[in-house]
């Protein structure tokens, strides 16, 4: 990994795990030309140790299956830190100074035993990484042994998703009056009507698992800060800002849903919810079961619901995708009112 570690305001030094050990309360600025190593950093790790430290994926030529205990313990000397660390990426053997030391340092480590390291003894304390069976990336058989022996209890119940699921039963019970199961509700992500990249970011915001941005704030939650000085979390991007008038777009989605023209029912009027207004997602189909509707008109939202989904879904997923670029890419810039036409576009309406 040819990457040019430097604490603030000091000289440079040397691009290695010790660095993080030894300046782990100095503010670190790491200047990588390797996208997979910001790759790593901007979620990679978290996918990693949600999925249970699959093997290494296959576009990562130099580090074989064997490295996971690498990766856990890079995970580990980044939740430790007691300072930030800013993560930022230059073009290689574009003639930067550092850059081009770290190349030959890493041609050296290749070509010589002296520098050669047996990552399985990484030693990572624990408690600092999670390290629960999960269902994917695992044999029938190895799957089979974990149900038998009941070492396997449904993710939605784990420790992961206690914060979610707390505020979301909360959410629904006080927004609808309803007692939903988010157990059965959840499952339906990967059924509902939105973009398939939305149901995976969706996922990972519940799982806590989501980080936004190239900074780690150490011990504190992961994400940059917006503009108005706000962390940057998926409910403050959706619904906006002192800096981001998001009325523009949300009037075009609202615009483009369907007339049901069946009563004034809060479940139906998207208007109306309060944020994280993209909570009953998950369960259209369960919050409109109790209302008192009939026939003609459970059929016309039964009809309308996928409709419904995937305009609410487009939106979201539009929107983010614009912000997430802002972040990534300083030569772009996001202001609502000049993307009206491209989530016309998105939505298929003139």
């Amino acid at each position: 990994m040819p990457d040019c570690l430097a604490p603030a305001r000091t000289k440079q030094i040397r691009p290695d795990a010790s660095t993080l050990r030894s300046y782990h309360s100095h503010k670190l600025h790491i200047v990588t030309d390797s996208r997979f190593v910001l790759g790593l950093v901007r979620g990679g790790l978290l996918a990693m140790e949600r999925d249970g430290w699959p093997d290494t994926p296959l576009s990562c030529h130099w580090a074989p299956a064997s490295s996971r205990p690498m990766f856990k313990y890079l995970l580990y000397l980044l939740r430790r830190r007691n300072a930030s660390i800013d993560f930022s990426w230059i073009k290689g053997h574009s003639g930067v100074e550092e850059n081009e030391i770290a190349d030959i340092l890493a041609k050296k480590g290749v070509e010589t035993d002296l520098y050669t390291l047996d990552v399985s003894t990484l030693f990572t304390p624990r408690g600092w990484v999670d390290e629960t069976p999960v269902l994917n990336h695992q044999s029938l058989s190895h799957l089979t042994y974990l149900v038998v022996r009941d070492q396997v209890t449904n993710p939605l119940l784990g420790p992961k998703f206690d914060v979610f699921r707390e505020e979301w039963s909360a959410w629904m019970g006080e927004v609808f009056l309803q007692d939903v199961d988010l157990t059965r509700a959840f499952r339906m992500i990967w059924k509902i009507n939105v973009p398939k990249g939305l149901k995976e970011l969706l996922w990972k915001e519940s799982s806590g698992s989501l980080p936004l941005g190239a900074h780690w704030h150490g011990k504190s939650p992961l994400g940059n800060e917006c503009r108005c000085g706000r962390e940057t979390t998926l409910t403050h991007i959706w619904e906006g800002c002192v800096c981001y008038n998001m009325w523009p777009l949300k009037e075009v989605m609202l615009d483009s849903l369907p007339v049901l023209g069946v009563g004034g029912h809060r479940v139906l009027d998207v208007a109306a919810w309060p944020p994280p207004f993209w909570f009953p997602l998950l369960c259209l189909k369960q919050l409109e079961k109790p209302l008192n509707l009939s026939k003609k008109e459970r059929r016309a939202l039964k009809n309308s619901r996928a409709t419904r989904e995937k305009i609410v879904g487009t939106y979201l997923w539009s929107v983010w995708r614009w912000r997430i670029k802002e972040i990534m890419d300083e030569s772009f810039s996001f202001v609502p009112s000049y993307f009206v036409e491209s989530l016309r576009k998105e939505l298929g309406v003139g």
